[in-house]
């Protein structure tokens, strides 16, 4: 990882996050993804599992992004309709970027990710899980670099396409080990762990 990427929030640095391989990083528990084919509702599940996670820990998230857009590559009406708006707020909000040269290297494996690249994005609790949605259905959003990170709990969360989130615990919290086992038997989703 670069050097430009040693960042520093609340005294921990963010160099635990690997961002080419998210199960690589330091701390990594495990994910959840859906169990079955992709549907709209297995989303707002999934959705609900971590509304259901972060609604003790709300208060101090911010979000880790690297993120871009390509407005030609989604054709599906019912996604256009149905997460159109929130894909143009992401726009709007600077949760979505413009292709840059250093990200579309990253994108395609050729460098490895510039802090140039990042955004952090404070206080905008109430869009985060809106653009977890887009990040599981909208074929216009570019990467899948979406931390949402809370520092005094000691996790990050992301989400991806395969309609669930990964798990990173950044101390010696348990609290993503705790809660990927109190949802091992949801037979909506596949729970895999490192525990």
């Amino acid at each position: 990882m670069e050097k430009s990427l040693k960042l520093t929030v609340n005294s921990i640095s963010l160099d635990y996050l690997n961002f080419n391989s998210f199960s690589s990083s330091k701390g990594w528990v495990g994910y959840f993804e859906k169990s079955g084919d992709f549907s709209l509702e297995i989303v707002e599940e999934s959705i609900k599992l971590i509304e259901r996670f972060l609604s003790p820990h709300r208060d101090d998230l911010f979000v880790i992004s690297a993120l871009s857009y390509d407005d030609k590559r989604e054709d599906d009406e019912k996604i256009i309709h149905t997460y159109g708006p929130i894909y143009e707020m992401a726009k709007a909000q600077k949760f979505l970027l413009p292709m840059k040269e250093e990200f579309e290297k990253y994108l395609y494996g050729e460098s490895n990710l510039t802090a140039s690249c990042l955004s952090l994005h404070f206080n905008d609790k109430d869009n985060f899980l809106d653009i977890c949605r887009l990040l599981m259905t909208h074929g216009g959003v570019l990467g899948s670099v979406f931390f949402l990170i809370n520092m005094e709990s000691g996790f990050a969360i992301y989400p991806h396409e395969e309609q669930g989130f990964g798990f990173i615990e950044l101390s010696s919290s348990t609290v993503c080990t705790d809660f990927l086992k109190s949802i091992e038997n949801n037979n909506m989703f596949n729970v895999y762990h490192s525990y």
